[in-house]
């Protein structure tokens, strides 16, 4: 699979082409075992500039620090500095709340991406943002039977039955 050249202007293209990147990753997987060859492969394709530029960031680094994770991140902060990023994201999250039709499934994923370009959440953390920013009929019911403390996994699928049964019952409340 051949990817596209990469140009760091936007950070939806940045996104794109990184998940182009991780398929093209998954499709090969054995010959991409370690970071060092997933940047190597991925210097194929960014712009002169951008190589010279990670290059010259690189002699800078030990061994260690040359890990995929800091690659993304580099190229990301060619677009946008980091701690602007991180802010917007910061934002996002704030601002993310279930809508009314939406599936907690839809929902928790989105949580999960935006909480996956922040840096500093465990899964405590993770869990308690998602309760908070659930529709408050679920908050109530959820406190009223004291499971705030469950796992991510289990919250999720506790609204999943709790919406369910919401909708049962407002069904058989219209016969």
């Amino acid at each position: 699979m051949s990817l596209k050249k990469y140009y760091d202007k936007i950070i939806r293209e940045h996104r794109e082409w990184i998940r182009d990147v991780k398929i093209s990753f998954q499709n090969i997987f054995w010959h991409f075992e370690s970071d060092e060859k997933k940047i190597l492969y991925c210097m194929i394709y960014l712009k002169s500039e951008s190589k010279k530029l990670w290059f010259d960031h690189e002699e800078t680094m030990f061994t260690a620090q040359q890990t995929w994770f800091n690659f993304i991140n580099f190229l990301l902060n060619l677009i946008e500095n980091l701690m602007n990023w991180d802010i917007d994201v910061t934002q996002q999250y704030a601002n993310a709340s279930q809508r009314s039709d939406q599936m907690i499934w839809m929902f928790s994923t989105h949580l999960s991406i935006l909480k996956h370009q922040l840096s500093l959440y465990n899964d405590e953390h993770k869990q308690a943002c998602l309760f908070i920013k659930l529709r408050s009929e679920l908050r109530v019911i959820i406190t009223n039977v004291q499971l705030i403390s469950i796992t991510w996994d289990a919250l999720i699928n506790l609204v999943t039955q709790l919406k369910t049964n919401l909708r049962k019952e407002h069904v058989l409340s219209l016969k």
